[in-house]
């Protein structure tokens, strides 16, 4: 799901003259998100549902081979559970972090938020996460040292007016105040 955060700060990078998107490796991201995002997602241990969620994290490792960097797959959201990684005294899966800060990028950005919510939702993956007692500060401490962790790049959370509305969220969006203690 990072792919389409991912992709649209990469996208954003060039606008700003930082980076210039290899247009074959973001339609292969580009199409191994969509792919699965249009899986049937009632049962994430279905062989349907698995097949196509190696198929899209396939697709997405190729993508970087291609454009020789991990743009097209890792952008904000990344940067974000790194520097969880980095604060947190005990960060919990990259996974968990990496999904909640594509949530908050896709609003941030305002780009596929509702899919990547319908996603989430579906999946389980907002039920799984409310039970693991996540910290609301952790994560607004991230959000303001991300773009420390990689500050050759210029994606939405190197900007500061992105990284105030990030932090907004926190503390306004429903479905955050539902996961955070």
């Amino acid at each position: 799901m990072s792919n389409i955060t991912a992709l649209y700060d990469w996208e954003f990078e060039q606008n700003h003259g930082v980076s210039r998107v290899n247009a074959f490796a973001a339609m292969i991201s580009k199409k191994a998100v969509n792919s699965f995002i249009r899986t049937p997602m009632q049962n994430i241990k279905h062989p349907i549902f698995l097949k196509e969620l190696i198929s899209s994290l396939t697709m997405g490792g190729i993508s970087t081979v291609i454009s020789g960097n991990s743009a097209p797959i890792s952008g904000s959201e990344h940067l974000i559970s790194h520097a969880l990684d980095k604060i947190s005294p005990s960060p919990h899966m990259h996974g968990i972090q990496v999904g909640i800060a594509t949530y908050i990028m896709a609003h941030v950005q305002q780009h596929r938020a509702e899919r990547i919510t319908k996603v989430f939702t579906r999946t389980g993956f907002f039920d799984y996460v409310k039970t693991l007692q996540l910290n609301k500060e952790e994560y607004r401490q991230a959000i303001n040292i991300a773009p420390t962790i990689k500050p050759n790049r210029y994606t939405y959370i190197h900007d500061e007016q992105y990284r105030k509305r990030a932090i907004r969220l926190l503390d306004e969006d429903p479905i955050l105040q539902e996961i955070f203690t």
